[in-house]
């Protein structure tokens, strides 16, 4: 076997591969710029370079950024084969406040016995992600707005955050209806109707928007709005938003007055925790199985031919539903003011 690393150390190279990666280089990646291992010990040695992880060293005078350090956890799990994902990767897409609590990186599950880095979450994929999943910002390898927000909500961030997320990256262009639906597909019920409901919050807070400057266009022109527009449906045998500001389908119906969302299914599902809304009423009105909902400090089961009433400003959370189950779910106006109990000096989301 032979050595194809160059005869003659070339620092320079070895300085334009680090400053694709934020300043760090693998030691792999020195020895392919002839940098052997003793040289890089003596580099360390002199200050030149930093160690960071085995086998992972920054130049010490490249320019330092903030989230530098996601690179070179990213290089210390494989730059081949790893990518930064789920919170880590929301806050480098820069959509979301979340603070990462440590480093978020997938990897495919033929390597989830890889060696423990300090401060990284290792996640596990069943496949290798596809191009449509991936991007790279800064030298770095991640997960897409898409997958990342589905990611998440499959691991269990608060729907407010993932809310967040997808209005955001819908705004941004980052993503679509449409991929985020697609994306979700193979994931499971839940995930599906916190993607779904994140969608109709967004979509219902974009319309909102639109429709008041429309109505001020026409209110200065002198026109008059028509509501003559009517809906009838089937109701599916699944979660769907029925109507509001902006319905995700056309059989469902448009306003900003009243948001009406069918539950209906085998698979059991639950809130995050309490909330209240600021400004909209919501009731609950089951028609088959039970949902269980904390209201304060009290818990309530709400059952067939039975209706349960939220004014705005009281607290009250799903905690359990008892399938199969059919029910409305009805808030009037359709306003986006849901604020959850442990955010209550956080703002609205």
């Amino acid at each position: 076997m032979h050595d194809t690393s160059p005869s003659k150390p070339d620092i320079a190279d070895l300085f334009q591969v680090a400053s694709g990666q934020q300043g760090y280089i693998t030691s792999r990646q020195a020895r392919e710029c002839g940098v052997s291992n003793e040289l890089v010990t003596h580099h360390v040695g002199t200050g030149r370079f930093i160690r960071i992880y085995r086998g992972i060293y920054r130049f010490r005078d490249y320019p330092s950024s903030p989230r530098e350090h996601v690179a070179a956890a990213w290089l210390a799990v494989g730059k081949d084969h790893a990518v930064v994902s789920h919170e880590s990767a929301l806050d480098l897409l820069d959509l979301t406040d979340v603070i990462p609590y440590g480093i978020h990186i997938t990897v495919p599950r033929g390597r989830r016995y890889a060696r423990k880095i300090p401060g990284v979450i290792l996640h596990t994929a069943a496949g290798t992600p596809t191009a449509q999943d991936i991007q790279t910002i800064e030298g770095v390898k991640m997960t897409s707005a898409t997958r990342t927000i589905v990611d998440v909500a499959e691991a269990g961030l608060s729907e407010e955050h993932v809310e967040r997320a997808v209005a955001e990256s819908l705004q941004a262009g980052m993503t679509s209806v449409r991929r985020l639906r697609d994306t979700a597909a193979n994931r499971s019920r839940r995930v599906r109707l916190v993607i779904e409901r994140a969608i109709a919050v967004a979509t219902s807070e974009a319309s909102l928007h639109a429709r008041k400057h429309s109505e001020r266009v026409i209110r200065a022109g002198g026109a008059t709005l028509s509501n003559a527009a009517w809906r009838k449906r089937s109701l599916p045998q699944h979660f769907a938003v029925l109507g509001g500001p902006n319905p995700p389908d056309a059989l469902g119906f448009m306003s900003d007055r009243i948001q009406v969302i069918w539950n209906s299914g085998d698979e059991p599902w639950k809130d995050p925790g309490q909330h209240h809304h600021t400004d909209s009423d919501e009731v609950f009105i089951v028609f088959k199985g039970s949902i269980e909902l904390e209201v304060g400090d009290d818990r309530v089961i709400v059952g067939p031919s039975e209706m349960c009433f939220f004014p705005a400003g009281v607290l009250h959370g799903v905690v359990e539903v008892h399938t199969p189950v059919q029910a409305l779910v009805i808030r009037s106006p359709a306003v986006h003011d849901k604020v959850y109990e442990d955010e209550r000096h956080g703002g609205i989301s």
